[in-house]
């Protein structure tokens, strides 16, 4: 979905926004909002701990891949490595169909982003 639209979900009660990216990526930096479970953390278990029991709720999630900046914390990777590619096949594999990526690529400097720095 377009930023904009990505940024309306995301303000709307319930809307998870998850960053599957490593534990060190995400403390050096993410948007604003975002719960952090790394792609490498997932199961029934811990998922369930982050999304809760309706397994609708909206996810919304973005990796390296939607920052123009490549450098840290968001290197750009390989267009068939992107992490949103594994993050939307584990979580739809996992039970949870209303995933939404972010398909735009943004500068994390624009204050619309609203990027955190760790």
């Amino acid at each position: 979905m377009t930023f904009d639209a990505f940024k309306a979900e995301a303000a709307k009660p319930g809307t998870l926004l998850l960053d599957a990216r490593s534990k060190d990526a995400f403390q050096r930096g993410h948007i604003a909002g975002a719960v952090n479970l790394p792609l490498t953390d997932f199961t029934a278990e811990s998922l369930a701990a982050v999304i809760g029991d309706d397994p609708n709720r909206p996810i919304l999630i973005y990796c390296n891949n939607n920052f123009s900046n490549n450098r840290s914390p968001v290197p750009v990777k390989s267009r068939q490595l992107a992490l949103n590619i594994q993050t939307f096949i584990n979580l739809v594999g996992y039970g949870y169909p209303n995933v939404w990526e972010l398909a735009d690529i943004v500068d994390f400097n624009d204050p619309k982003v609203g990027w955190v720095k760790g």
